[in-house]
C-alpha cells in the first residue's frame, strides 16, 4: 500500500481562535511558549507522514480554462496530501501545512475515506504567499 511507504514529513496545524489585539479573537497559529507546551493547547501541530501529489495549478481544467504564468496568471503550486488514519489524528479543520520547506494553506476540508480496508485523509492545499 503507498501510504505505508509515505516518507514525506508534514506538520498538520489545527484551526484556533488566537487574540486578534482588538479584544476579539481571530483564526491564527498556535505559539509554543516551551518545549513541547502549546498555547492554545488545543492549536498544537501534529507531526505525520504523507504522500504529496501535485494537483495541478490554480485554475488548471480543461484547456479552456487553464491559466499559464506567461499569460500573467500567478504561478500556485496545488498538490493533495493524503496522510494515513491515526485515531489520535483529529479531522477538525486544518489550516496550514507544512511540508517540502513551505507553508501550505489548505483550501479544502480534509476528507476522510476508508476504502478497501485502507483508512485515510486527503486535503487539497497550495502554497501560501508571502505574509
Amino acid at each position: 500500500m503507498i501510504l505505508d511507504k509515505a516518507e514525506e514529513d508534514v506538520r498538520i496545524w489545527p484551526v484556533v481562535q488566537v487574540d486578534d489585539g482588538y479584544r476579539g479573537k481571530k483564526p491564527g497559529k498556535a505559539v509554543e511558549v516551551s518545549e513541547g507546551v502549546w498555547e492554545p493547547p488545543e492549536g498544537a501541530p501534529q507531526d505525520r507522514k504523507a504522500v504529496i501529489l501535485p494537483s495541478g495549478f490554480s485554475g488548471a481544467g480543461w484547456a479552456a480554462n487553464q491559466r499559464y504564468e506567461d499569460q500573467g496568471w500567478a504561478p500556485i503550486e496545488v498538490c493533495t496530501f493524503y496522510i494515513k488514519w491515526d485515531e489520535e489524528l483529529s479531522l477538525e479543520r486544518w489550516t496550514r501545512l507544512e511540508a517540502r520547506g513551505k507553508e501550505w494553506t489548505v483550501v479544502d476540508a480534509p476528507r476522510f475515506y476508508n476504502w478497501r480496508n485502507t483508512r485515510f485523509y486527503t486535503a487539497r492545499a497550495e502554497v501560501r504567499g508571502e505574509d
